[in-house]
């Protein structure tokens, strides 16, 4: 009865760690035994119980006694991967714990959350360019276009023409000046 005693440990620390484990969408965990044996399976998967685990993989063997990772297709033509770890205990039970999970499951919320972060990033820096087209147009555009029409008005004989620039810094105020010293 230690075998069962084992077992029952066994589905015991499986239904633990299922509960605890915040486990990617369609993940499952399986507790096999020695030979492979499906003896439970979170989600519940009454159906592969006492069946070799080996099925669920297409023939590809687990890693026996040890910690491995192996990526396989499933008998449903899914590729997953495939985490095998032995269940701890002080006695030899061969009890072993897969986890399988689909590649793309595993970095869905790391992907998730990328895309979010994209997509503040083009955001703000949306936001910054439209700042930055918007102090350019005041800061130079504006103070460009009054000295053009200075100059054409100069150009035209309106000796009295003189820039009225309120914005564009000093050096768009001096050369307003100096174009309409032209003028004189």
């Amino acid at each position: 009865c230690v075998a069962g005693q084992a077992a029952a440990t066994g589905l015991d620390e499986l239904n633990a760690i299922a509960a605890q484990a915040n486990m990617p969408r369609g993940a499952t965990l399986t507790l096999t035994d020695r030979h492979q044996t499906v003896l439970a399976r979170f989600p519940q998967g009454s159906s592969s119980i006492g069946r070799p685990h080996a099925d669920g993989l297409n023939g590809t063997q687990l890693p026996a006694g040890d910690v491995g990772l192996v990526d396989a297709i499933g008998a449903d033509a899914v590729r997953r991967l495939y985490a095998v770890v032995p269940v701890d205990d002080d006695l030899d039970t061969g009890l072993m714990v897969t986890m399988a999970v689909e590649p793309g499951a595993i970095f869905m919320e790391a992907n998730r959350r990328l895309a979010q972060r994209l997509l503040l990033l083009a955001l703000v820096a949306s936001v910054a360019i439209g700042f930055a087209f918007a102090i350019g147009h005041r800061s130079i555009v504006r103070p460009a276009e009054a000295l053009k029409v200075l100059a054409g008005r100069i150009a035209t004989g309106d000796l009295r023409a003189r820039a009225q620039l309120s914005t564009g810094g000093v050096e768009f105020g001096e050369l307003g000046s100096a174009v309409g010293a032209l003028a004189l």
